[in-house]
């Protein structure tokens, strides 16, 4: 996409963008409850179409997800922010394509029809005076991490970019590191400045560093001034996004590349970018407040993350909003789903946990992934007049390798909304930038499966009540929770654990099939498993002292309570509780837990029985991504130690419930 800024004129689309007929807006029909149906996507050519390749070739590229296209054209942004891809192969990460072939990652990215990235830039990565203040109270010395995004890193990728014919967008934090709503520190280079001459300062930095990708031959078709300004930006001198001080820096960072498109001869679009299109009245405010100070941008940026900034709904709300009130194009400049919440190989907690697919409806899958973002593109292509104008998917390429995480010295918490596997192979879910584009729907959105149904029933108990609600899961990796009524459940026995297929009768009078699995539990053993007595009294302490009950009935898997941790160094902790007079047998130990590592951790649960040994290790992924952990063992001369061990390092955390130990004959 290409503009033409105000100052040159009233601001218009490209010719592409201009012809773009009516708005055809796709809706899906029918659900046909086919469970299980098998999906083989194509074109109606039986082919995916051939993407585009610098070398000359067209390779083919096949898909084995579900994306029905969306009415845009050539000039809709499918973008994304690849700033820390150079840090990520620096510490070892590697690409893969689709056959599993090692290629770089910017042509990978151009055969499946990206045509945008966006590069963020920070202004000294060196020593950053306020690296304390988000880790933990530690201070990092050298590079800040996190892609190390200095103006040097943006022109090497902008480079690479632009070898493949993709565009550019610049997005300029004005700070030594990430920016965001809460975060705007001051660059140290402007500390000791007065006002006036940090507003020069920040004409200087974004001229120079325009002119510098100017003479690399890398000018940036977009240029993004500030870094989701919603509490404004360069605090504190710029606090209040819509405060006088606030609207002269954006005014100086707006001069700086009109000023530079002059000199190169160039042209680059502006945007200014707000985060929380929820907050429907306050952003819109502030745009109208930026009108009313004449500032010249071009595009309006938003960030929307489906677990943190609301429903496509509110956001469909807040862009046609700000469509009709500003005349202006809008941009998704960040976004992003989970293609899986299994732990990555960095050893670190992710951000996006189990508790967001609830929240959000789509699963956590390669094909929730591109369901997601398909319907995202959906609602910025029917933003009235034409002015949805594209997204940037953020950081698709952000590996969870060693030495590139969010800072240095940590994980980088992203790694399972990347759009290449845990390996490096790219996934099916970008096929979704190419598939939006094809021409003709695929097939109709259908149930692909039932959830399954885990029911769990004490030794001797002869009722039961299967739930009243099922889970139907879309082709689409969408899913709907359904109400129903039971067939014949006479089939189920409680005497003994079994899987069973049960037949299940929705609203309409249509039925499908449900797995259940009956899990018929032995007597757990154990004293205060679930320590709903408010202490671990039944249990022995040797080690730290790290643990407290929690009566936050949030914070536990089951009941009220449960088992916290932490402490603010490293620890070795144990609770042993010594049993006797057990029936020898073959048992089974579990413990569920949650909570984060903050490095390498060799806590276990374990059990011994004479010379009988088992253990399994305890890994956390994060807030609420409860993880159950079992090990089996032979019980002789009827008594067994159960030992929870912990060794992590400070500032680890955890929460720990349903300790159970039962007999398996």
């Amino acid at each position: 996409m290409q503009l033409v800024s105000e100052k040159q004129g009233t601001t218009q689309l490209l010719q592409g963008w201009l012809a773009k007929s009516v708005r055809s807006v796709l809706a899906v029909t029918a659900v046909s409850l086919v469970v299980g149906c098998g999906l083989d996507i194509q074109t109606e050519e039986n082919d995916k179409p051939d993407a585009p390749d610098n070398g000359g070739n067209t390779p083919v590229l096949t898909s084995s997800i579900y994306v029905n296209p969306v009415d845009i054209d050539d000039s809709f942004i499918k973008g994304v922010d690849i700033s820390t891809v150079q840090q990520v192969e620096q510490a070892g990460g590697k690409f893969y394509n689709q056959d599993g072939i090692e290629q770089d990652v910017f042509s990978i990215l151009a055969e499946h029809q990206v045509n945008w990235v966006r590069l963020r830039v920070w202004n000294d990565i060196n020593d950053v005076y306020w690296s304390a203040d988000v880790n933990g109270g530690q201070a990092v010395s050298g590079p800040i991490g996190g892609g190390n995004n200095d103006l040097a890193t943006a022109i090497a990728l902008a480079k690479r970019a632009k070898a493949e014919g993709l565009k550019v967008l610049l997005d300029f934090h004005y700070s030594d590191f990430w920016a965001h709503p809460g975060q705007q520190y001051m660059p140290k280079a402007w500390l000791n400045l007065s006002t006036a001459e940090v507003e020069t300062a920040l004409y200087d930095f974004t001229y120079d560093s325009l002119m510098a990708m100017h003479a690399d031959g890398v000018f940036p078709d977009m240029v993004q001034i500030g870094n989701e300004i919603n509490t404004g930006l360069v605090a504190p001198q710029g606090n209040g996004v819509t405060s006088a001080a606030a609207i002269a820096l954006l005014k100086q960072g707006i001069q700086a590349v009109r000023d530079a498109e002059v000199q190169a001869n160039a042209s680059a679009e502006i945007m200014l970018h707000l985060t929380e299109p929820q907050k429907t009245d306050f952003v819109a405010s502030v745009y109208a407040a930026f009108d009313n100070q004449q500032l010249d941008y071009d595009i309006i940026g938003l960030s929307y993350y489906p677990y943190w900034h609301g429903t496509l709904d509110q956001l469909q709300t807040a862009m046609d909003r700000l469509a009709n009130e500003r005349n202006k194009p809008v941009v998704i400049v960040e976004t992003a789903y989970a293609f899986t919440t299994d732990a990555g190989p960095d050893g670190g907690s992710n951000i996006f946990g189990n508790a967001d697919v609830e929240k959000v409806g789509y699963n956590a899958s390669v094909q929730g992934q591109a369901s997601f973002v398909r319907d995202l593109i959906e609602r910025i292509a029917d933003v009235p007049n034409d002015l949805g104008a594209g997204v940037f998917y953020w950081e698709p390429t952000w590996l969870g390798v060693s030495g590139a995480g969010w800072i240095s010295g940590q994980t980088n918490g992203w790694e399972n909304q990347a759009m290449f596997d845990y390996s490096g192979k790219v996934l099916d879910s970008l096929d979704v930038f190419w598939l939006v584009s094809e021409t003709a729907d695929m097939q109709p959105m259908a149930v692909d499966s039932v959830a399954p149904i885990d029911l769990t029933l004490d030794a001797g108990q002869t009722t039961f009540t299967l739930p009243t609600v099922i889970r139907l899961i879309y082709n689409t990796g969408q899913f709907d929770n359904v109400d129903v009524t039971w067939g014949d459940t006479s089939s189920i026995d409680t005497s003994a654990s079994a899987d069973y297929q049960i037949e299940a009768f929705l609203a309409d009078g249509s039925s499908v099939t449900v797995a259940v699995s009956v899990l018929v539990k032995k007597q757990n053993v154990l004293l205060d498993s679930s320590f709903e007595s408010g202490s671990y009294s039944q249990w022995v302490l040797a080690g730290d002292s790290i643990f407290t009950i929690s009566d936050d009935a949030n914070a536990a898997l089951t009941g009220q309570y449960t088992l916290n941790y932490w402490l603010d160094q490293d620890f070795k902790t144990t609770l042993t509780q010594n049993l006797t007079g057990l029936d020898n047998g073959k048992y089974l130990l579990s413990a569920a837990i949650m909570g984060e590592s903050k490095g390498a951790t060799a806590s276990k649960i374990m059990v011994t029985s004479g010379t009988n040994t088992a253990e399994v290790a305890l890994t956390t992924s994060g807030w609420l991504n409860w993880a159950t952990f079992t090990t089996e063992v032979e019980v002789v001369n009827g008594q067994a130690d159960i030992v929870l061990s912990l060794d992590e390092i400070a500032q680890s955390w955890g929460y720990i419930d349903d300790i159970t130990f039962t007999p398996m004959f």
